[in-house]
Parts: structure tokens; C-alpha cells; sequence
């Protein structure tokens, strides 16, 4: 779904989940496939990217989900940098969560992506139970 919001809004909110319980390796980009919303079509579910298209303030949201009684580590990445990081799963726990908030200041054209950080393959289950939003504040 993508909604347009006139000529000359600048509405931009993204919310994309996993369709399917899947694996990453260190340091893979996690490709959320699943696009609920895409106002401003900033965000590529082809590459997991979502591009800045305007500067400002961004909300970025994120709930990973191991798959049962695996872990797993991700972290939000803006143009390289880490501003958000969190883990979750234990092998003792199915569907063990995490969620992370942030807000940072970006300029057109950064690119934000959500990676796997584990030294080896993370299971992220899918279902819509791993989930990435961003959205401009102001």
C-alpha cells in the first residue's frame, strides 16, 4: 500500500516485516519483504534500504523475533553508523523478542538499513513478527 499525500507533502513512513522465518549471516542486510506502508516510497523492499528523501528528524522503530530457541542480534545502521542495536532468543525460550526506538537527524540521500551482528547465522521468525518503521518526525 502506498499512500499519496498531495503535491508538496512531505509525508515519509515505512513499516516492512519478514513474510517467512528466515536466516542471515553476520553482517547481511535483513530484507524485510513484507511492506505495510511506503508513503514517500523511501523504503526498497528489493535491498532492505531505506533512503532519506528528506532532512530531518526520523523515528526508527525495530522488533526482531528468533525463530524457536535460536538467537538472534541485529542493529539499525545510518549511513554506516550503529544508532540502534538489540538481541534476543535463548535456547531454552520459542519466539523470544526484542524492540529498539531511536530518533536521529539525517540528510537526503543517507540510507538506513537494519544487519545481522551475530558471529554466525541468526533465524529471524517471519510472520510479521520481525518488523522495521521509520518515519519522519519533522
Amino acid at each position: 500500500m502506498n499512500l499519496d499525500l498531495g503535491p508538496g507533502c512531505r509525508g515519509v513512513a515505512f513499516t516492512a516485516r519478514l513474510k517467512e522465518p528466515t536466516a542471515f549471516r553476520s553482517l547481511d542486510t535483513i530484507i524485510f519483504d513484507d511492506v505495510l506502508t511506503n508513503i514517500g516510497s523511501g523504503y526498497n523492499p528489493e535491498t532492505g534500504i531505506f533512503k532519506v528523501p528528506f532532512s530531518g528528524r526520523y523515528l526508527f522503530s525495530l522488533t526482531i523475533c528468533a525463530q524457536n530457541q535460536k538467537q538472534v542480534w541485529a542493529e539499525i545502521l545510518a549511513d554506516g553508523v550503529v544508532i540502534g542495536q538489540l538481541a534476543a532468543g535463548d535456547q531454552e525460550i520459542d519466539r523470544a523478542s526484542a524492540s529498539v526506538s531511536v530518533v536521529a537527524y539525517l540528510d537526503v540521500g543517507n540510507e538506513v538499513h537494519v544487519r545481522e551482528t551475530k558471529m554466525w547465522t541468526g533465524y529471524f521468525h517471519g510472520e510479521g513478527f520481525t518488523a522495521f518503521t521509520g518515519l519522519l518526525l519533522q
